[in-house]
């Protein structure tokens, strides 16, 4: 996947999903990934999502990688482990802001 196929993909994520805005660190990683990242396999996996669940998705709930190697999922499980807050939030939300109305 390539820089701007990322960016137009989640602007397709801001534009499903009004209430919620893309927080700044979720961009870089989605942008650091990109190159090891199938868009097709991706833009399929999040129509997927988009028709059945009414919340966003998180970067691993729709991540399919070009190759199988280990090592993107494991830097993908160590991302989910540092955002872990104290406070019980939707999983979605370490990912996600809620826009003001």
């Amino acid at each position: 996947m390539k820089k701007d196929e990322a960016l137009n993909l989640l602007c397709l994520i801001e534009a499903v999903y009004p209430l919620i805005i893309i927080k700044s660190e979720t961009v870089t990683r989605w942008l650091t990934l990109c190159e090891l990242l199938d868009y097709n396999g991706v833009m399929a996996k999040l129509h997927g999502h988009i028709q059945k669940m009414p919340y966003p998705p998180r970067l691993y709930d729709i991540a399919i990688f070009n190759n199988a190697e280990g090592g993107c999922h494991d830097l993908m499980h160590t991302w989910t482990e540092e955002s872990e807050f104290e406070a019980q939030i939707v999983p979605w939300q370490k990912e996600y802001f809620i826009r003001n109305q």
